[in-house]
């Protein structure tokens, strides 16, 4: 599940550790952030570099972020989810 930060036109890295995986699209055409290996601080400070050296790019990037939250947030996707989760678990 999404936190509150999630709904801000924030870019995120996070690392590529248990579920923030799940929360960044690093495909380039959609991109809402970075992964990095847990404890590279040189990947973190090449992301972080970047993303100051395009704020375009950071902006798109926050603003398609925030589109994917409200997305995962909205009652129809969460109606959805559940719908599917019991299903799972009744097989």
């Amino acid at each position: 599940m999404r936190t509150h930060t999630h709904t801000h036109t924030h870019t995120h890295t996070g690392a590529r550790a248990g579920g923030i995986p799940d929360l960044i699209d690093e495909r380039e055409e959609s991109r809402t952030g970075y992964l990095v290996p847990p404890g590279d601080t040189e990947a973190v400070s090449k992301c972080v570099n970047e993303m100051a050296a395009n704020k375009d790019k950071m902006r798109e990037m926050g603003a398609r972020g925030r589109i994917e939250a409200e997305r995962c947030a909205s009652p129809l996707f969460l109606r959805e989810r559940n719908t599917v989760s019991q299903m799972m678990m009744s097989i």
